[in-house]
């Protein structure tokens, strides 16, 4: 989008690719541009920063600089600055939206706010910019290997099943063993359900329930109950996402406790190249 009060510079930033910046033509604004611009190149992002901001405070409203301020937090290391600069500057200068929510993206990443992250992205790949669609979907891969995605839902998911029936032979043996007017036959109804929940901004702790229960018209002896509980505890460490947690299983044969576990679960995934887990 050419506008023509402005000029176009570029900065070249590592962990920012090229993008085009949009200059002021106050000559007085252009000097002070200048002047930070060789400071950038020159790797003094402090002095830069200070720059920037004196023009700022001064009144020049340039997106360039608004721009360039939020490149400096950026390689300064105050992410949270940097964060919210390009946050401001995506709302209000549309043709800079995508690569504004793009930089937000890595300051994001650097903030270890994966989530967040990923939103962002989601936000740069929809503008009409192919180049910075392009550059999103490479960062999103990075994050996946950080951190894989997880659910955003924070309400429950689950499933209830219930059916009813009739079971030949309940207790599995064989007929001709029954003594006479016997049978080992009878009616059923069954009830399998299973639950989940997130729980966190980022979905850091999941709760897992589920359950199975029958019960035989004619031979309550054998009737079934079991219920297993499960916490999942996600954490990234460095290239690795490593998931722990408990779980309780318990279970009833005929009214009577029959089986009981205790235990944990331990994983640990990380990215193998592009494709591969």
């Amino acid at each position: 989008m050419a506008l023509p009060a402005w000029r176009f510079r570029c900065l070249t930033i590592a962990a920012f690719v090229f993008v085009a910046a949009i200059a002021a033509s106050d000559a007085a604004a252009t000097s002070t541009f200048d002047e930070a611009g060789s400071a950038f190149a020159a790797g003094e992002y402090a002095r830069a920063l200070d720059l920037f901001e004196a023009a700022r405070a001064a009144g020049d409203d340039a997106p360039a600089l608004h721009y360039n301020i939020g490149v400096c937090q950026y390689k300064l290391g105050r992410f949270v600055d940097a964060e919210a600069t390009f946050r401001q500057i995506a709302a209000r200068f549309p043709a800079l939206h995508a690569i504004a929510e793009y930089n937000r993206a890595l300051a994001l990443t650097a903030l270890g706010r994966y989530r967040a992250a990923r939103e962002a992205l989601d936000a740069a790949r929809g503008g009409t910019d192919t180049t910075v669609a392009q550059l999103a979907d490479a960062l999103r891969l990075r994050l996946d290997a950080l951190e894989p995605a997880t659910p955003t839902q924070q309400a429950w998911n689950g499933l209830l099943d219930v059916a009813a029936g009739h079971d030949d032979n309940v207790a599995l043996i064989d007929a001709l063993s029954l003594p006479a007017g016997q049978s080992a036959d009878s009616s059923f109804s069954e009830l399998v359900t299973v639950a989940s929940r997130g729980f966190g901004d980022r979905q850091a702790f999941r709760l897992d329930v589920a359950g199975y229960f029958v019960r035989f018209e004619d031979m309550p002896d054998y009737d079934q109950d079991w219920i297993r509980v499960g916490g999942e505890f996600a954490w990234s460490a460095g290239a690795w996402h490593i998931a722990a947690g408990p779980r309780l299983a318990a279970s009833a044969l005929g009214g009577t406790g029959f089986d009981r576990q205790l235990g944990a679960t331990v994983r640990a995934s990380r990215a193998i190249g592009a494709h591969a887990r």
